[in-house]
């Protein structure tokens, strides 16, 4: 049992360390770090920080995921998904720590036509699956049998860029989506994993398990399943055609298993339970992104109402310019940032989101000059061309106009760029 435990969850801004945060049991010290925090590809870093919070229990969350990048990024899944749970296991068998590390159905090559249980030989076709057993058989070298390891497949929630998440906006932006019908598996929210691998904690399970929500489904029953209840949730304005295409037509370059169906009896029988069904759990999972996009509305109405009813006391209100690339765009020499143009200092040519380093550039308003002041002279100030997650305009018109953008990126760095009669802040 683990009851008062303190816990040390990586990986904290990714969609699972979300959920693990939100269902974390009472009576529970939760302490949970992104990269920012805890450089978890820095064996000395690990050291140090948990060191000094001396948990009982460490959930590992944290991975390299972009499974088709990964095939030219060797190194780097490898750095996350095989280094690092080979850290936490020297650091937890040295300090006495329970280590809960999640792994993936990628790790079986899919030639089966029955579900894989935990002792099934793994043969991952790609690079990510490799890496993901990669770091299973390091986390055992250590720990042998003391750990916990829990495979899942298919993560999606209200967070981040997930398969549910692409669909919604692919179904409100294309009149067709193609998605393929040949790679069977099964569906897992992430709340519904947060709450089992509690679960498993609590009653100190360790060995290897898996865990999904019950049922089977293709990538393509999945989308039908997601537009059924995004339409009647009122999600989506109309249906959309779903065509279902085989991997062959559609060609991506890491191989995926065809068929991934996880055996959870041994979960079943240790934790007494089995997930609810993957189309009930999605049904739970929409109407949860339906509920915070509403609040979200409520809120920002408020807001704007409060400024205009108040205005000497309101300084500003804001207003989302979008989520998507073209959002920021990047050509001819200008930036966009929504409709506002910035002249770039030096060349400037879109970004390629598929490489793995990022292109530095240096931008100023056309009528401010985008200026830093540092040891009393000024300097043109960087900030690197990175995929947009969301950006944020704050108006303000009370008093001098002044306008602030916020920048938030795929790597969750907020960057805040403040025009005014000042100038740039």
């Amino acid at each position: 049992m683990c009851d008062n435990c303190k816990v040390l969850i990586t990986g904290a801004k990714g969609q699972l360390g979300l959920e693990l945060q939100a269902t974390a049991p009472a009576g529970l010290e939760v302490v949970a770090l992104d990269r920012r925090h805890l450089d978890l590809t820095d064996p000395v870093a690990i050291q140090k920080i948990v060191g000094s919070i001396k948990p009982d229990v460490i959930i590992n969350a944290a991975a390299y995921t972009a499974v088709d990048r990964a095939e030219r990024e060797n190194r780097q899944a490898f750095a996350v998904n095989r280094d690092v749970p080979l850290y936490l296991a020297r650091m937890a068998a040295d300090m006495g720590i329970t280590l809960v590390h999640v792994s993936t159905d990628f790790v079986f090559d899919g030639f089966k036509s029955t579900p894989y249980g935990p002792d099934d030989a793994a043969k991952p076709l790609g690079v990510y699956g490799k890496s993901k057993l990669a770091g299973e058989e390091a986390m055992q070298r250590v720990l042998h049998d003391q750990g916990l390891i829990v495979r899942t497949s298919w993560l999606y929630s209200v967070y981040e860029k997930n398969f549910v998440m692409t669909m919604l906006r692919l179904l409100q932006e294309k009149n067709e989506v193609t998605v393929v019908t040949d790679q069977v598996g099964t569906p897992t929210w992430a709340k519904g994993l947060a709450r089992a691998l509690w679960d498993m904690v609590l009653k100190d399970l360790r060995g290897v398990y898996h865990w999904s929500d019950a049922g089977v489904a293709s990538w393509f029953d999945f989308a039908v399943g997601i537009q059924k209840e995004a339409l009647a949730l009122g999600l989506l304005a109309q249906k959309k055609v779903i065509t279902p295409v085989d991997t062959f037509a559609f060609q991506t370059p890491a191989r995926r298993p065809a068929y991934s169906v996880l055996d959870k009896t041994k979960t079943r029988q240790d934790l007494g339970y089995y997930g609810p069904h993957w189309l009930e759990n999605l049904q739970s999972m929409l109407m949860e992104f339906k509920m915070s996009s509403f609040l979200l509305k409520v809120v920002f109405t408020c807001v704007l109402g409060l400024s205009i009813l108040f205005l000497p006391v309101m300084t500003g209100f804001a207003r989302d310019l979008g989520t998507n690339v073209e959002t920021f765009r990047c050509g001819n020499n200008l930036v966009y940032i929504g409709d506002t143009k910035f002249e770039v200092l030096h060349e400037c040519r879109k970004p390629d989101y598929t490489r793995s380093y990022y292109e530095e550039i240096f931008i100023k308003h056309p009528q401010k000059h985008i200026l830093e002041k540092r040891d009393d002279r000024y300097i043109t100030k960087p900030f690197l061309v990175r995929k947009l997650v969301k950006v944020e305009e704050w108006i303000y018109n009370f008093g001098p106009n002044k306008f602030i953008y916020y920048l938030t990126f795929e790597d969750e760095e907020l960057i805040k760029i403040e025009f005014g009669d000042y100038g740039y802040r």
